[in-house]
């Protein structure tokens, strides 16, 4: 299987939008767009870097890398795959280097942070796989006074491996 990055683009919307519909999004992502993502500019390197993921040229899923602001050296991660039937198919472990590579190069960046549900083990190995490791637990109140437990994981960039 190869799997590509290209740009997410303003037309990659709608079909976006139902991939988040077709996963039920919510049970797995509390986010589903880059923090900084006004609703129209798709793209805002100087925040994030936002990539629709495909499989034989295929699209697939998203990724996106973010800055809380310009100065930060650590980014944040968000990736999503719009079909259930290609999850574990090592998608994502195999997107989310490639998106790192590329934030490297544009971005000055030292680490990779990410917040995963502690109850997705399926996330949370894909994300070890990758380098991640679990930093803390936390615990957070959604809109509808439910109560989230979360692993923040993160990924050293400057270790020699």
């Amino acid at each position: 299987m190869n799997i590509s990055l290209r740009n997410f683009e303003a037309k990659d919307l709608k079909t976006y939008r139902k991939w988040i519909e077709n996963i039920d999004a919510p049970k797995y992502l509390s986010r589903f767009y880059p923090k900084h993502y006004n609703g129209r500019d798709v793209q805002n390197p100087d925040f994030y870097l936002w990539y629709i993921i495909q499989t034989n040229n295929k699209d697939v899923g998203v990724i996106w890398l973010e800055k809380n602001d310009k100065q930060d050296k650590a980014i944040k991660l968000g990736i999503v795959l719009g079909d259930k039937n290609i999850f574990n198919k090592k998608i994502g472990q195999t997107a989310i280097p490639l998106a790192i590579s590329k934030a490297k190069s544009m971005m000055n960046i030292s680490s990779v942070t990410l917040n995963v549900r502690s109850n997705n083990q399926r996330a949370i190995n894909c994300y070890k796989r990758c380098g991640f490791n679990i930093v803390n637990k936390q615990i957070k109140i959604n809109r509808r006074f439910r109560i989230i437990s979360f692993y923040k994981m993160a990924l050293n960039l400057n270790v020699k491996k």
